[in-house]
């Protein structure tokens, strides 16, 4: 991509023309003086230098912006008005003429590999030269040392023997992964300087041959980031792990237990994105991972006409002998419990429980929804591991009901509530193709359950 420095005191102008060009592919900075045209300069070289005549005519303003050592042998184009062009003069170009000033900026070779100093520093910019490039000069010139990255991400390093990558860092990340998300990024500067050999060699291949899939995992990754809306879109594991499963496959429904987006779930497992991502769309696919769509609006528990109506029915229902506020038992396995808790924070009034969720399955709070004039109901889960049903005795006789979220009850459940004389309520019996992902049925099957059990 050539860089263009675009030099024009009318800001409204500079940015209308700015827009045009990046429109076309090129890459443009800004400067509307002298004080930020250098600034520019200076942290960022560019390929061709655009300039308003306006400014070229003011006293010393061409030779103390070329006056720069990074601008030695950059070409200038003068930017005129329309109508005041004239043909003897090669180098200014109208600002109503796009197609001529990339024209002109794409006949600009972009600037190589600087040259070296001996043996010494190298120094350049990532959009000047691709590191792969860069890699491949300092593997045919066999250079040991420390290439520093700086991207506007983090930074990196890799760490070369005898023009060969041994190991590489990259913010948190280290080895391959670390290797490949450099070589992605397309913004920022380096510098290689010499030295002695890593102490550590994570990586095994040959340069080339890391190059090679480092391009070919690059391209496949950028690819399934858009598949899968890398940023904008979350997921949560809606299944627990089935057996004789890779370990990846564990890790991802680990990691999902709380909604995360892909960037999220990449920065946070330690394998290549590209297995990640590919296992992840397979995940999704088997629908042992769901998508959660951000929702900035929140659902009501119910219409405020019926507010006063559910507010008695709760207290109808508190347990007699047990102090505090409505709390209605949901059973189902953890994974579900796990949508469940997130899809209830949509609820008007609701709020996380002050406690983290348990390591172990057993009974744990999920959620507070305030029903209004101090009444409360809380939400408790109930994960159906049958070798914890024990502790299931402990909470259940303190509950108003208990909601099954599965088709079939279970056994073992179905037997601790009738030793308990306790009746269970099937979610799908209440509500047909009950979704806990959905927050206007998760707010209609908490109302039915109420309604029943008070009936």
């Amino acid at each position: 991509m050539r860089q263009i420095l675009l030099i024009e005191p009318d800001v409204d102008l500079l940015g209308q023309l700015a827009e045009r060009l990046r429109a076309r592919g090129l890459g443009v900075a800004l400067a509307n003086d002298l004080p930020s045209a250098l600034l520019r300069v200076r942290s960022h070289v560019p390929h061709i230098l655009f300039i308003a005549s306006s400014l070229a005519k003011q006293a010393d303003f061409v030779d103390r912006l070329l006056a720069e050592p990074g601008l030695i042998g950059v070409p200038r184009i003068l930017l005129v008005p329309p109508g005041q062009l004239r043909q003897d003069q090669a180098d200014t170009t109208s600002y109503e003429d796009i197609d001529r000033l990339v024209a002109r900026a794409l006949e600009v070779t972009p600037m190589s590999v600087p040259p070296e100093s001996g043996q010494g520093e190298i120094r350049g910019d990532v959009q000047q030269i691709a590191l792969v490039d860069l890699l491949q000069l300092l593997a045919m010139n066999r250079r040991t040392g420390v290439l520093t990255i700086s991207t506007p991400r983090g930074a990196g390093e890799l760490r070369i023997a005898d023009g060969e990558v041994l190991d590489s860092v990259f913010r948190r990340l280290e080895g391959e992964k670390a290797f490949y998300r450099l070589l992605g990024e397309r913004e920022g500067s380096f510098v290689f300087s010499p030295g002695g050999p890593p102490a550590m060699a994570r990586l095994s291949c040959g340069t080339s041959t890391l190059l090679m899939e480092g391009m070919r995992q690059t391209d496949e990754v950028a690819r399934l980031r858009d598949e899968l809306g890398a940023r904008a879109t979350s997921y949560i594991a809606a299944s627990d792990c089935p057996e004789d499963e890779p370990r990846l496959v564990e890790d991802v429904l680990d990691a999902l237990a709380r909604p995360r987006t892909a960037d999220e779930l990449l920065d946070e497992l330690p394998q290549l994105d590209l297995d990640i991502l590919t296992t992840l769309r397979s995940l999704v696919e088997r629908n042992l991972v769901r998508r959660v769509e951000r929702h900035s609006a929140q659902v009501p528990l119910a219409a405020p006409d019926q507010l006063p109506l559910l507010r008695a029915l709760a207290a109808k229902l508190v347990r007699a002998g047990y102090r505090g506020p409505l709390r209605l038992l949901v059973a189902a396995p953890l994974s579900r419990l796990r949508v469940l808790g997130h899809t209830v924070l949509r609820l008007v009034g609701a709020a996380a429980s002050a406690d983290p969720p348990p390591t172990a399955p057993v009974p744990h709070e999920l959620a507070q929804i305030r029903l209004g004039e101090g009444q409360e109901l809380v939400l408790v889960g109930l994960p159906l591991v049958d070798s914890f049903s024990p502790l299931w005795n402990l909470c259940i006789p303190g509950a108003a009901l208990v909601l099954s979220l599965e088709e079939a009850i279970s056994p073992a459940l179905a037997a601790v509530c009738e030793s308990l004389e306790f009746r269970v309520l099937k979610a799908t019996e209440l509500l047909p193709g009950f979704d806990e992902l959905e927050a206007g049925q998760v707010a209609q099957l908490l109302r039915q359950a109420i309604e029943q059990a008070a009936a």
